[in-house]
């Protein structure tokens, strides 16, 4: 066992029922490889299920007496994307997967819980499934903003709940009460106002019973099998978006911080009897490094890298200023600017509760931000005067992110989620009306070095048919004018500093690594082989002169199913 870090204050419960009580809480590990990306737990107690991510990801049981494991579902590509859950009797776990080179469709199988044949369930869910008490019905998320219930066997899907997705999509896994009467739903809440997410909860029917509205984002959601209330996974401005675990009474009550440390929490399933509390904690161990790129940049680009920060969470997102500066965003949204070398950091919009994306922009002392302002949960991009501190709106709509500026900064392309679709903008660096460059399905935008091209990642195709490729078009808008279809998955992208080929991201066994892609045409040719910890890559920046290449590398082995007991 391990000690639960620092608690926060919270306070007992006075309605009826047990208190929640964190200060005499304990964690137990499950896993101790680091490797587990989803859990959960039978109502009975006695198995855990989680995903292990080797190389190829696998599916495995552990009898909670004994120790022992059992693999169910063999090496397999794709993501075990939402997690699992136990059918009410263990006999069989529903599981999620996606293919690995189409990660946007997520399909539902079963297994029997000690392995056997898979069948398929559904296809394109959106959550882990909440089973009704008898185990013939799931409750799930489908197309970011429905509710649905269908039979356990995959028939009778149905809408029973549906919000905008645009301002008030639902997040997160359902859980459906013990007594068969409920079902409870993260939501979030981008319409403004103070107010990050709810918790909804609905009848099976999809009338709503009660919601409870936070200034904080509301993600998986488990009932206490006694109804007297339910433990949720909430990110907010107090944690610093770290994801932790809250308890909300019901019907009502004070709500309990049950963590509040410096880990990260995904996932929630309980025992029949409240005693067993299982989730997936992860620390993010990430850095920075920094290398001089060679004229030509070889294969063995790694050689030179230095690591440049030593914080636990760094480097989420990179960007170069003008005069060579680094701007780094951390895992829990500050930001700093630094000398290249790490020296010299200073902390950028300490007051803000969130910074997002600073991005260099034209001058060496002007960049672009998200923020999350007072009296908003919309997140929206500000020009900010690195010298002064100055900031100007420039855009307002909700879920604007991953801006990038033309070399002389009067023009940001961005990606925005407004109206159900993602769209890929344009506005002026001084404000202005946005322009539409593209309507879809997206993923990510960068301008090219000489900033007359933008390339964005879309998708494409229907269902199971659905592929990722790669748009290339002017920044004026119009057609595309050239589109690459990646042979393999390619995780992130942007442009080599010659516009000649994309700097890619995709992985190699454990491990992620740059590749070179031609626009041209041919194979990538792979530039770093890492082999060592810290495997993965979490972000990338070239240098606006192309002599420096940023990159953020974070440790793979970071993730265990753990047991929480005693909080009752």
């Amino acid at each position: 066992m391990i000690a639960v870090g620092t608690v926060g204050v919270f306070k007992l419960l006075t309605r009826s029922g047990p208190t929640i009580n964190p200060l005499k809480m304990t964690i137990t590990k499950v896993t101790e490889n680091g490797m587990a990306r989803a859990a959960a737990i039978s109502l009975d107690g006695r198995y855990a299920a989680y995903v292990r991510y080797d190389a190829v990801p696998s599916f495995w049981v552990k009898q909670l007496a004994t120790g022992s494991d059992i693999q169910v579902v063999p090496p397999q590509a794709g993501s075990f994307y939402h997690g699992m859950r136990f059918t009410p009797d263990g006999n069989y776990i529903f599981y999620t997967n996606a293919e690995k080179e189409n990660p946007e469709v997520i399909d539902l199988y079963s297994v029997p819980s000690l392995g056997g044949v898979t069948r398929h369930v559904l296809t394109d869910v959106g959550s882990a499934p909440a089973f009704s008490p008898d185990g013939k019905q799931i409750a799930f998320e489908k197309n970011q903003g429905e509710l649905r219930v269908a039979n356990s066997d995959g028939t009778g899907e149905h809408v029973i709940l549906v919000r905008d997705a645009a301002t008030k999509g639902l997040q997160g896994d359902p859980s459906w009460s013990a007594d068969g009467k409920l079902i409870a739903m993260g939501a979030e809440e981008r319409g403004g106002g103070n107010n990050f997410g709810s918790l909804l909860v609905v009848t099976p029917d999809g009338k709503a019973v009660k919601s409870f509205v936070y200034k904080f984002f509301v993600d998986t959601v488990a009932w206490v099998p006694d109804g007297s209330g339910l433990f949720m996974i909430t990110e907010g401005p107090e944690t610093h978006f770290r994801p932790q675990i809250m308890f909300q009474p019901y019907p009502g009550g004070d709500l309990v911080r049950v963590t509040n440390d410096f880990t990260w929490y995904s996932g929630l399933t309980m025992t029949a009897d409240s005693k067993v509390l299982l989730t997936v904690q992860e620390q993010i161990f990430q850095n920075v490094f920094v290398v001089d790129v060679p004229e030509t940049p070889g294969p063995a680009l790694e050689a030179g890298l230095k690591q440049i920060t030593s914080e636990q969470e760094n480097g989420e997102w990179l960007s170069w200023t003008a005069d060579g500066k680094l701007l780094v965003a951390d895992a829990i949204g500050r930001a700093y600017l630094m000398d290249a070398d790490g020296s010299h950091q200073v902390p950028l919009l300490e007051r803000e509760p969130a910074v997002a994306f600073p991005t260099g922009c034209g001058r060496a002392d002007m960049a672009v931000v998200g923020l999350v302002r007072e009296r908003s949960s919309a997140l929206s991009l500000y020009k900010l005067n690195l010298s002064s501190g100055e900031l100007k709106r420039l855009t307002s709509d909700t879920g604007d992110t991953e801006p990038s500026c033309t070399p002389d900064g009067k023009w940001v392309v961005y990606k925005s989620s407004s109206g159900g679709a993602d769209h890929i903008m344009k506005v002026s660096s001084d404000g202005g009306t946005p322009v539409e460059l593209a309507s879809g399905a997206f993923f990510h935008s960068h301008i090219s070095p000489d900033g007359r091209l933008v390339v964005y990642g879309r998708l494409v195709g229907e269902g199971a048919n659905q592929k990722r490729e790669f748009v290339i078009q002017s920044i004026e808008g119009g057609a595309p004018v050239r589109v690459l279809s990646p042979t393999a998955m390619m995780i992130q992208f942007g442009w080599f500093p010659d516009g000649q080929a994309l700097l890619v991201v995709k992985d190699t066994g454990l491990a992620r690594n740059l590749f070179r892609l031609p626009l041209s045409g041919g194979d990538p040719v792979q530039l770093t082989h890492f082999d060592s910890e810290p495997l993965l890559v979490s972000a990338v920046a070239w240098s606006h002169d192309g002599k420096k290449l940023a990159i953020t590398r974070r440790r793979r082995n970071t993730k265990d199913a753990v047991m929480f007991t005693n909080f009752r």
